[in-house]
C-alpha cells in the first residue's frame, strides 16, 4: 500500500477551480481523514508529480498517492489526457483514478471507463454535496484493498511513445 512519511495513505486531487480546492481541504481537515492530502491545480502538475519532475522529484515531498481523484476540464492538459497518460506508464497504471468532474454525458464517462478509470463521480454543486461526496469516497477507498506503488519507479530511458520522452514544459 502506499504510505507517506508517517505511515497514511496520500490522496492527490487534481482539479483547477480554487473555490473546490478549499471546500475539499477544509473538508479533509473538519472530519479529520488518516490519509495525507495533495492538492494540485492542473493536468500537468499532476504528471510533473507523478513522473516526479520540474518541481516533484524529492519522493519524500511528492509520495506517490494510494488514489488520485481527477478533474476533467482542466486549461492545458485536461483530465482525459492526465488519465491516458498515466495508464499508459507501467509503474502508474495500477494508480486508483475517480474522475470528479460536472460533465454528465455518457460519452465522457464511457470516454474515462475507456482509458482506465475506475471510477466516475459526478461533482456536486454545493459545499456541502461535495464534503458529503468526499466522505463517501474516502469510505469507499479506506476499505479497498490499494496497490502498492512505492517500489515502481519510472524508467530512466523511456520508450520513444512514452510521455516521459516528451520534454518538460
Amino acid at each position: 500500500m502506499n504510505r507517506n512519511k508517517a505511515g497514511g495513505h496520500v490522496l492527490l486531487v487534481v482539479d483547477d477551480c480554487e473555490n473546490d480546492l478549499q471546500i475539499l481541504q477544509r473538508a479533509w481537515r473538519m472530519l479529520d481523514f488518516e490519509w495525507s492530502l495533495s492538492l494540485l491545480r492542473g493536468g500537468k502538475e499532476c504528471l510533473d508529480y507523478l513522473i516526479r519532475r520540474n518541481d516533484y522529484l524529492d519522493p519524500k515531498t511528492s509520495p506517490r498517492p494510494s488514489l488520485l481523484i481527477l478533474d476533467l476540464q482542466m486549461p492545458g492538459t485536461d483530465g482525459f489526457e492526465v488519465l491516458r497518460q498515466i495508464k499508459s506508464l507501467p509503474a502508474l497504471k495500477r494508480l486508483p483514478i475517480v474522475v470528479f468532474s460536472a460533465l454528465t454525458s455518457e460519452a465522457v464517462v464511457a470516454r474515462c471507463y475507456d482509458l482506465g478509470a475506475n471510477a466516475y463521480i459526478v461533482k456536486p454543486p454545493g459545499g456541502s454535496e461535495l464534503l458529503e461526496a468526499l466522505q463517501k469516497i474516502y469510505q469507499f477507498w479506506q476499505l479497498a484493498d490499494l496497490p502498492d506503488l512505492t517500489g515502481n519507479e519510472l524508467a530512466d530511458d523511456p520508450s520513444p511513445d512514452s510521455p516521459l520522452s516528451a520534454p518538460a514544459r
